[in-house]
């Protein structure tokens, strides 16, 4: 279910969980846990957000008492639910509730994963500096030679808020790094990631071919990758508007 949803084939994936739950002799509460989770993600996907969060409520009755990184987890899904229904103050309060838990488990992997959420959540919310701030706030923490590609995807946010703040030329070059370090790790999703963020960030300050040049270099790696990610839906939106 979990590889039909990432490459887009949501209701055949949702028929995939919707077989597994719908068997009563079902009693592994970590399976439940994760499937409910699973139709949640679909249903977001599909744009139902009440859905979802109504299955990351039944999530949460499947978690094992004192399961913190479960509940995290859980929290972190609300949070991307909230944020596409544009409840954008509730889903950064319950994306830093995720964190502070992450933080009390000491997973480091997936509390730079939140954090990048959180700078994610607070761009889009407008808050810029707020953005910048968490997003260095990711980048300083931990063994900064793990969770490369989790590092890379919060320095895109690092430089969309600095383009943004006026730090035009420093903004850019963080942006480049980024889509460097993904040639590197030979990460065509990040690349794709990095190109779209750059084609955003010349648009934003005018420069139009430039931004035509990285629109086109991310469509090429778009053709290459089957994840099924918001930014991959609207330029595949583009496409069939053109």
């Amino acid at each position: 279910a979990i590889g039909l949803q990432r490459i887009g084939k949501l209701r055949l994936a949702f028929s995939t969980i919707e077989t597994l739950l719908s068997d009563r002799n079902l009693a592994d509460r970590d399976l439940l846990l994760h499937a409910h989770v699973q139709a949640a993600r679909i249903w977001l996907d599909l744009g139902a957000t009440e859905i979802a969060l109504a299955f990351l409520a039944r999530a949460r009755a499947h978690r094992a008492e004192g399961d913190i990184r479960a509940e995290a987890w859980i929290l972190g899904n609300e949070a991307q639910a909230l944020a596409a229904d544009h409840r954008f103050e509730e889903a950064i309060e319950v994306a830093a509730r995720a964190a502070d838990l992450l933080e009390r488990s000491g997973d480091e992997g997936n509390l730079l994963a939140v954090r990048t959420q959180l700078a994610q959540l607070k761009f889009a919310s407008g808050d810029t500096e707020g953005c910048l701030a968490t997003a260095e706030s990711a980048l300083a923490s931990g063994d900064e030679s793990r969770f490369e590609d989790v590092r890379t995807r919060a320095s895109l946010w690092k430089g969309r808020a600095l383009v943004r703040l006026g730090r035009v030329q420093q903004g850019l070059d963080t942006l480049r790094e980024a889509l460097t370090a993904a040639i590197e790790m030979d990460d065509l999703l990040i690349q794709f990631l990095a190109h779209y963020h750059l084609w955003k960030a010349y648009g934003e300050v005018g420069e139009t071919m430039r931004a035509e040049f990285e629109l086109g270099a991310a469509r090429t790696c778009l053709r290459h990758i089957d994840e099924d990610t918001e930014e991959a839906r609207e330029i595949r939106a583009l496409d069939e508007a053109s």
